[in-house]
């Protein structure tokens, strides 16, 4: 089956955070002290665009995460992310656009934000390091879009999907 175009489009949104990420974490090694597992304060998403649930559920589909590997609907810790397992993300690979750029500096409404547990000390941030978060969530406002109507209306409809229903059905399937 050929790829949808807005999951290749979305794919692609991924490899850029990542690679933007990646590229932050190298510059300021030593500066940083958040990274996967252990913190999971920021893991609080609770509804994700249908595009996002189409890209945990894939990999699920295709076997390369494991549905016995995922929590418990029912284990869920309040507040928390229910994808969270012994404090670490058990669709790390899969996660969602939110949870790629949490954390790390961005610009919303020419205000600098970052998360001050991520950071031993305040860096003064270059603009080269800032995620313009306006633009990250329009990008991925018209991603979904273009994936409601790539699908006819979308696989999980046009609204948001929440992540508790979302895991209740990978956890329900044959």
């Amino acid at each position: 089956m050929e790829e949808l175009g807005a999951v290749r489009i979305y794919n692609d949104l991924v490899s850029k955070l990542d690679t933007y990420a990646k590229g932050l974490v190298k510059k300021y090694e030593g500066s940083m002290k958040c990274s996967r597992g252990g913190c999971t304060e920021c893991c609080t998403v609770e509804e994700i665009y249908p595009v996002e649930a189409y890209a945990i559920l894939a990999p699920v589909m295709q076997g390369k995460i494991d549905v016995s590997d995922l929590p418990e609907v029912e284990d869920r810790e309040p507040g928390k992310c229910v994808f969270l397992k012994n404090s670490e993300c058990s669709i790390y690979d899969a996660r969602p656009i939110e949870c790629r750029i949490m954390g790390y500096p961005g610009k919303l409404e020419n205000e600098i934000r970052y998360c001050e547990k991520n950071f031993i000390e305040k860096p003064e941030f270059e603009d080269c390091d800032l995620i313009d978060s306006a633009n990250v969530d329009a990008s991925l406002e018209s991603i979904n879009m273009l994936f409601i109507e790539e699908t006819e209306q979308g696989v999980f409809g046009e609204g948001k999907v929440s992540l508790e229903n979302l895991l209740g059905s990978i956890k329900n399937l044959p």
